[in-house]
């Protein structure tokens, strides 16, 4: 997701305010999806990424296409939230990688 983000031309920050056209990575989780004793055991991975939009550069379009792009990315499932805030728009973006050794 990093990769399709920066690709857009927005900007990876590591700050807790988030202005225009910059994102962070915001968490992740993991989870065992198969415990068998005959090979390594598999994870499903959660991220979730925030992305911060003033009005100008906010478009449902937008959100579409960076969806889109996620195709060709290790990824199973993707959502984006968007929050209407004073300063424009915070976009979350989840995603699932299942079975990832």
């Amino acid at each position: 997701m990093i990769s399709v983000l920066k690709n857009k031309g927005y900007k990876l920050t590591k700050k807790d305010t988030l202005n225009n056209r910059e994102f962070r990575e915001f968490g992740k989780s993991f989870v065992i999806s198969d415990r068998s004793t005959l090979s390594d055991q598999t994870y499903d991975i959660t991220e979730i990424f925030e992305l911060f939009l003033d009005e100008k550069f906010y478009k449902e379009s937008l959100m579409m296409a960076i969806l889109d792009e996620t195709r060709d990315e290790p990824i199973d499932e993707i959502t984006a939230d968007v929050e209407r805030q004073e300063r424009g728009y915070l976009i979350t973006f989840t995603t699932l990688t299942q079975g990832v050794t």
